[in-house]
């Protein structure tokens, strides 16, 4: 699975290859609390970063935000131009799938007002920055195709081929008209390496072994006041903390902020199912209601990622998960789940 590969052969075939170093977000981070960057292209939510507060302060010593999004929400506050954005159905283009297929999808209906589709923003903005490197292309169609035409994974990923199949093409195809690679990899139980084993080792990062997460109440630096292990993620009725916030079928199926815990917790904590509750870790808290289920181990604590306070439902508006979540980065897995936490009564 993930995302097929030929982006920055493309760019580095179009452009030259990039003469600085690529700047990933903890580096952006620390540029912004310094007060270094000028320009700052906010194209997602600040909030999908863990100590979302944090973030926030941050950003204000930024010179100049842009924020291109669907609604009125905090990055709207946090920025000094606002430009609307086209959803899907707005706009052509290609979408990838979690299998690495390709599909392309054709306008279906015209953006309302100002709204302008990224190709076009960014084509655009390119051609005014750079108006001797930037590739000539018109629409979305035809960067498609110089796409698939210079990365030799997509040959024969044509245009034609994707609207042909409404599931998509799988990628790579190299060669015109040659057969997608379908099927199991590892039916036979042997990884494709020398010695048919996983090495659990890297050039960069030398022997992978596993510890508990920094401020674990399991681990090595744990802190008495935050005793229980904090956990969030997914649920069936949202996905991201934007477009499913704003949808109020998909709102009457939600429970709200649910914090879910084991009898066990509950009964040690005098915790009731339904029961308004807050959670702490070091960084922030954030209110819900108790689900107390057997789902869970003893000691767990785990909540919704996905709801925002700028919801028109209050089923899915409650503070940022990332407002309590601690900016601590696993070194091999980059993720934050697995700190303390506490609860008490609301």
């Amino acid at each position: 699975g993930g995302k097929p590969e030929g982006e920055k052969e493309f760019v580095d075939a179009m452009c030259g290859e990039a003469q600085a170093q690529g700047v990933n977000f903890r580096r952006l981070l620390a540029l912004m609390k310094k007060g270094s960057l000028d320009v700052l292209f906010l194209n997602s939510s600040y909030r999908r970063y863990p100590d979302t507060k944090g973030v926030r302060e941050a950003l204000k010593k930024v010179k100049f935000i842009v924020h291109r999004g669907f609604f009125m929400e905090p990055e709207t506050e946090a920025c000094d131009l606002f430009i609307p954005a086209t959803f899907s159905p707005e706009s052509s283009g290609s979408h990838y799938g979690a299998e690495k297929q390709v599909v392309w999808r054709n306008k279906a209906v015209d953006a309302p007002g100002a709204c302008v589709p990224d190709w076009q923003f960014y084509r655009d903005l390119g051609r005014k920055l750079f108006p001797d490197r930037y590739p000539k292309w018109e629409d979305p169609a035809e960067l498609y195709e110089l796409f698939r035409k210079t990365i030799p994974s997509w040959t024969g990923m044509t245009l034609e081929r994707l609207e042909k199949s409404p599931d998509g093409v799988v990628w790579p195809v190299y060669e015109l008209n040659g057969p997608e690679r379908l099927g199991t990899i590892f039916d036979k139980g042997v990884y494709l390496t020398e010695d048919g084993k996983l090495p659990f080792s890297s050039n960069l990062l030398g022997p992978i072994r596993w510890d508990y997460p920094k401020g674990s109440p399991h681990g090595k630096d744990k802190n008495p006041e935050y005793p229980l292990t904090f956990t969030q993620g997914k649920v069936l009725t949202q996905w991201q903390q934007t477009l499913t916030n704003y949808s109020g079928a998909l709102a009457a199926f939600s429970n709200g902020r649910t914090i879910s815990i084991h009898p066990e917790t509950a009964k040690q904590y005098g915790v009731a199912q339904g029961e308004k509750v807050v959670l702490e870790t070091p960084t922030g808290s954030i209110e819900g209601r108790a689900d107390v289920t057997d789902t869970i181990m003893p000691g767990i604590v785990f909540t919704p990622s996905h709801f925002i306070p700028s919801s028109p439902f209050e089923q899915t508006r409650s503070e940022p998960i990332n407002s309590v979540v601690p900016n601590v980065w696993d070194r091999i897995s980059a993720q934050f789940n697995g700190g303390g936490c506490r609860l008490r009564k609301a």
